[in-house]
């Protein structure tokens, strides 16, 4: 070390050691781009030294407290922002800064792209060429995915979007649940598989907090896992579904369009499409009416004539509306069961020999305004299972979610 010659070169080496170890200045970036968490308008701001190149923004989302499995950016809000920033000894560097709001994640794929993803790593199905003795019907009915109310036994509050969706993801493990080995097996659909976004009472769209794509996307997307996990079983399946109330197009309360337009519907119709271009699915039966608001199908001897519910009237008025169809020798009059949904709780009722109508329970999360009107409330996150061979049931299940 050289030795200091007199007090002003002194004086200049404690200012050039004070000037290097002098704490870096935090980085003051542009107006509005100050890191922080908007917790009301779920925003975020991030500022860092290097640009980030490869798009994955999971590390900056649990980087602010967020599951990034739960939550994602939402790309149409991102913004990047750089500035240079200079030091007091005068070393320079690029900072750069990124805006965007936080959402949930949704669905990265439509109905069709998941299926064909799914169909390209599944073995190909052969159509099950044996005699069917007996067959499984599982039964879902009026999920009604969308509407933000439900309860829990009672009154107990929750998120009723949250609820239907994990019972959804469910639909694979009920199945299981119900199904023995049966010959074949029946997916039965009877409609309202979302809530819709208006039209159908003064304050839906309040009380929706999906838009009518999202709806239908995931439905798809939960009906595509349980009906390649019903095809994989090795047996022919029949799926059959039909409109519901919810699943019309409405203006003012009333329909703007024909049966025929109808969301229930535009589901299935998709998904048919998508299994049916993949190739691996012969064992597969699409029952799906055009403008009919049923569809009657045979299985293993039993003929089930399927519909919503909706045309009744009210529930006890099932038979008249089955007694029309007989009298204008249209297909359910031969049908041995009558299977509905629309009106949320079971009914199991077998009048004369040969002749019984089944009413599924609901899968969706419950509605207060129901309970506060009527004093009643039905047990929801059900569906039904059941055998049947020759006309007849031969057990049948009510399987709820835990």
């Amino acid at each position: 070390m050289s030795e200091l010659s007199g007090p002003e070169e002194l004086r200049r080496a404690i200012e050039s050691t004070a000037a290097a170890n002098r704490p870096r200045p935090v980085p003051q970036p542009p107006e509005g781009w100050t890191p922080r968490l908007d917790v009301e308008e779920g925003v975020i701001c991030y500022t860092s030294h290097e640009a980030r190149e490869d798009h994955d923004w999971a590390s900056l989302v649990q980087h602010f407290g967020f599951d990034p499995e739960l939550f994602t950016i939402d790309p149409t809000t991102l913004r990047a922002s750089a500035w240079e920033q200079r030091t007091s000894d005068g070393v320079s560097t690029i900072l750069h800064a990124y805006k965007a709001q936080i959402r949930v994640r949704e669905n990265d794929h439509l109905e069709l792209e998941c299926t064909h993803k799914r169909a390209k790593r599944m073995k190909a199905r052969t159509v099950d060429d044996r005699e069917v003795d007996s067959s499984f019907v599982f039964v879902v009915s009026d999920p009604q995915v969308g509407k933000r109310d439900g309860y829990v036994e009672g009154d107990k509050a929750v998120n009723g979007v949250d609820l239907t969706l994990d019972r959804l993801a469910q639909l694979p493990a009920l199945f299981d649940k119900g199904y023995s080995g049966e010959d074949q097996i029946v997916l039965a659909f009877p409609g309202d598989n979302i809530e819709q976004c208006g039209g159908h009472y003064s304050n839906q769209a309040f009380m929706t907090t999906l838009n009518i794509i999202e709806q239908r996307e995931l439905v798809a997307d939960a009906f595509d896992l349980l009906i390649h996990h019903a095809a994989s079983k090795g047996r022919n399946v029949i799926v059959a579904a039909v409109g519901g109330n919810h699943g019309e197009n409405r203006n003012d309360g009333k329909k703007a369009t024909d049966e025929a337009d109808n969301d229930d519907i535009a589901i299935f119709r998709s998904l048919m499409r998508a299994f049916d271009k993949s190739e691996r699915y012969p064992n597969i039966d699409w029952r799906i009416p055009h403008r009919e608001l049923d569809v009657t199908f045979e299985t293993a001897g039993t003929n089930i004539a399927l519909t919503h519910g909706h045309l009744f009237g009210n529930s006890q008025k099932a038979f008249e509306w089955w007694k029309g169809q007989m009298m204008g020798r249209l297909p359910a009059a031969a049908a041995h069961i009558l299977l509905n949904g629309h009106w949320h709780n079971l009914v199991l009722e077998n009048p004369s020999d040969g002749r019984t109508r089944i009413q599924a329970p609901a899968l969706e999360a419950g509605s207060h305004y129901f309970r506060d009107a009527t004093g009643l409330w039905f047990p929801t996150g059900a569906v039904l299972g059941f055998t049947t061979a020759g006309g007849e049931i031969l057990q049948i299940s009510q399987i709820r979610t835990p």
